[in-house]
């Protein structure tokens, strides 16, 4: 069996390797989505309209139109997974913006070419400043591990958890006081304080 998962990692990972391709917002597109709204569970063609603030998704409901206006920061990341095509009996590869509600995923992509996905799912990362996830046969999705040399995309963790976490100062000062001036310190003052009483 075809460990896809650390092919894609491994091409994700290559400093070396070049993307060929390149997206750019607004992208637009149609896709079939799923529909729990039906009588029976299927899918609904909708136009589908890709923002670098937001996702529109537009669609018809009982014959009417309808518009969803989908924040980005709501979707979790770019999710890449293999399937079986049950005609060809093929590997697939999909690269997919995921979202929490699945009838809210959008494909972005799919292929036969397992390179080429990876470079489109990496390409869709960073033109959406999401992190990678790989998505596993059950449909749970984690975080993807690129390796010593790489960084995982997202935003940065606090350098110090413990003050993020607890508003307090680091340890190293907790402990400090206010600096207390020496005997020979002391004397000097009292002396230029005696001088400038006898002038």
């Amino acid at each position: 069996m075809i460990n896809y998962k650390s092919q894609f990692l491994g091409l994700a990972s290559n400093d070396n390797h070049i993307n060929r391709v390149s997206v750019s917002l607004p992208f637009c597109m149609q896709a079939d989505l799923p529909d729990d709204l039906l009588e029976t569970p299927g899918v609904n063609r909708s136009d589908i309209r890709i923002d670098p603030d937001k996702v529109l998704i537009r669609r018809e409901m009982g014959g009417l139109p309808l518009t969803l206006t989908v924040p980005l920061g709501s979707y979790s990341g770019v999710g890449a997974r293999a399937t079986v095509n049950e005609i060809s009996d093929e590997l697939e590869y999909q690269v997919i913006l995921l979202h929490r509600d699945h009838a809210l995923s959008i494909p972005l992509y799919t292929s036969t070419d397992m390179e080429l996905t990876a470079d489109y799912w990496e390409a869709w990362s960073d033109i959406l400043a999401l992190p990678l996830l790989m998505i596993d046969s059950d449909g749970t999705s984690k975080l993807a591990r690129l390796g010593l040399n790489t960084c995982s995309k997202g935003e940065a963790l606090p350098r110090r958890k413990l003050r993020a976490l607890t508003g307090r100062r680091p340890r190293f000062l907790v402990g400090r006081e206010t600096g207390k001036p020496t005997r020979l310190q002391k004397i000097f003052a009292s002396s230029r304080r005696f001088t400038s009483l006898r002038r």
